[in-house]
């Protein structure tokens, strides 16, 4: 099956709000990446920075997961001057799953 970019946008939106609250915060990107971060497969990065991240005890390495979700919120995040989006795109497909990227 084949999907537009709309399709993909919202797949992935919908697997970052862990909370399934339609918004995607900070909570939410911190539960997505260090989920990630758990995969053997993810912990492929260049050696030094891959063995910098397995040598970290659980509350340095939630440190390092919230300022990786405080980043991406920074450069990403919608602010006030930003306008609304115009649709809820699963509604529009009448879907029972509401996802909205705001």
């Amino acid at each position: 099956m084949k999907g537009d970019a709309t399709e993909l946008l919202e797949l992935l939106f919908c697997l970052f709000d862990a909370d399934q609250d339609d918004l995607v915060g900070l909570t939410d990107l911190e539960h997505t990446i260090d989920a990630f971060l758990q995969l053997p497969e993810a912990l492929q990065l260049p050696e030094p920075d891959a063995k910098d991240f397995r040598t970290l005890d659980a509350r340095k390495r939630n440190g390092e997961v919230t300022l990786m979700a405080k980043k991406a919120l920074q450069d990403f995040a919608l602010d006030e001057s930003d306008p609304e989006p115009e649709e809820d795109l699963a509604e529009d497909r009448g879907s029972d799953q509401k996802c909205v990227i705001r």
